[in-house]
């Protein structure tokens, strides 16, 4: 068994000064130890983020090293720096404990160890409720709204997409329609052009076709100049609609924008004043959590307690023995109510598991090497009161059953009761030499004696008690006093 070395506190000899300030001791502790937990999980946080760790999801194999560094840094920090070094001064300090030089050199680097590890704890604490907040202070474009600019341009686009498509449109019946008038008006300017020159004798007709020319083509012209203004108009029209059209888009998508931009430059601020004033918290705590250990030494050494160093047995925790019993106590629960369910009266234990028991009960009743050969609680409990040639030797020969003082015994044992055919089977094996005229014969593996005539039979099936038909319905007529009818069944 390894032995380890404890600190143990001794009974405080002024009673009162203890019973004043025990309470406030106790409370005292307790404060030290919230500030404590504070400062380590601001330090686990800062480590665990500076070497690549996430929080969602947090159970990956990427984060094994970040939390490893994150532990060591709060056992470093918070027991070395300030359960162990800090302890050792303070201590030092209030018992006056100066005797020799060794001492002093120990004090002096007792000093620096404290002076390193709990200023290392208060910066990493700093910087860890630092960057606690710092992802939620310097936030201005969030993905929701980076979503509703992707959304507003879309429904842009399509608004642009849509009002091109009516711009087409438009121009595409205009030069239809600019093309079948210059053809009109051209057809018929032509043809009096042909008119003209079939009458060129004649100056009155010649001059009437020149009039019907002029007259056409500035017709022809009015015509045209109408188009281009309705053409001009319908896209001025057009785009009009498609700018209140986007700008309508704009305004909506923008509002919703700035509304979401609002609330998170609102929540960035709350949580820049929670930045800003829970700093200031956390060193308080950090601080009481050390003046906590200088207050416990004061008490110690003021209630006339002292820490003496004791050397103990280690008795690590036997986990798969508590798991065996664990399952043996479930094992017979579910059992029990299996038989219940099933209407049993009894458990009737499988050989195996009956074997397991009885072994187990044996090694229960022999802690030491003066039970050894007493035998296992298992195959003597149905002896007791039942067996007469048993009880007769006890009474004669004053010798008590091998169970006499388990009573006193402090320790729970367990007696199992045997299975009915192994109480036959036992109680025949004993008479075995009385009924045979004190021959004695040792049964091979496969042989029996009958429960009838006690003579040994060769047996074929695992439960089989009787060497033959006729002595298990002599047996059954001899218990139950009836005679047995052979007939048929109808």
């Amino acid at each position: 068994m390894r032995k380890v070395q404890k600190e143990v506190l001794t009974d405080a000899t002024d009673k009162n000064f203890f019973n004043l300030f025990f309470k406030a001791q106790s409370v005292t502790l307790l404060i030290g130890y919230f500030g404590q937990f504070v400062s380590g999980i601001t330090e686990f946080h800062f480590v665990f983020s500076a070497a690549q760790g996430i929080y969602q999801p947090f159970l990956v194999w990427s984060n094994f090293v970040p939390m490893i560094l994150g532990l060591l840094a709060v056992y470093i920090f918070e027991f070395l720096g300030v359960r162990v070094y800090l302890v050792r001064i303070v201590r030092q300090i209030a018992n006056k404990e100066f005797v020799s030089r060794e001492s002093w050199i120990l004090f002096v680097f007792n000093v620096l160890f404290v002076l390193a590890l709990c200023g290392s704890n208060l910066w990493f604490s700093v910087l860890g409720q630092t960057a606690s907040f710092h992802s939620l202070t310097n936030v201005r474009v969030t993905d929701k709204t980076f979503g509703l600019d992707s959304l507003k341009n879309i429904e842009i686009a399509k608004v642009t997409a849509k009002y091109s498509q009516k711009g087409s449109l438009i121009r595409n019946d205009h030069n239809r329609q600019t093309q079948e008038k210059t053809l009109h008006y051209d057809g018929i300017v032509n043809e009096n052009r042909t008119n003209r020159w079939t009458v060129s004798d004649d100056k009155q007709k010649y001059d009437a076709y020149t009039v019907k020319i002029d007259t056409t083509l500035a017709q022809k012209n009015r015509v045209l100049i109408a188009l281009d203004a309705k053409l001009n108009k319908e896209l001025v029209t057009l785009e009009t609609n498609k700018t209140t059209a986007t700008e309508r888009i704009e305004t909506t998508y923008d509002k919703r924008i700035d509304d979401i931009e609002g609330n998170t430059t609102a929540q960035a601020d709350l949580w820049a004043m929670v930045q800003r004033y829970t700093k200031p918290i956390l060193v308080v705590f950090i601080l009481l959590s050390w003046v906590s250990i200088i207050y416990a030494e004061v008490f110690f050494k003021g209630s006339g307690q002292s820490v003496e160093v004791k050397e103990l047995s280690f008795r690590p925790i036997l986990v798969w023995v508590l798991i065996v019993g664990l399952y043996d106590k479930f094992y017979h629960w579910f059992y029990n109510k299996v038989v219940k369910l099933i209407g049993l009266d009894r458990f009737r234990y499988g050989q195996i598991r009956t074997n397991e028991i009885a072994y187990k009960a044996e090694t229960a009743i022999k802690p030491t090497n003066e039970h050894a050969n007493k035998p296992s609680i298992a195959a003597n409990v149905r002896q007791i009161g039942f067996n007469k040639s048993d009880n007769n030797e006890y009474q004669n020969n004053s010798i008590s059953p091998n169970i006499q003082n388990l009573g006193s015994n402090t320790a729970n044992y367990t007696a199992t009761v045997p299975t009915e055919y192994q109480l036959d089977t036992e109680a025949i094996q004993q008479n075995n030499g009385e009924r045979n005229n004190g021959e004695r014969r040792k049964l091979a593996a496969n042989e029996r004696t009958c429960k009838n005539c006690s003579s040994v039979f060769t047996y074929k099936h695992w439960n089989a008690r009787y060497c033959s038909d006729t002595c298990r319905i002599e047996n059954w007529e001899n218990r139950t006093g009836r005679k047995l009818n052979k007939g048929r069944k109808k």
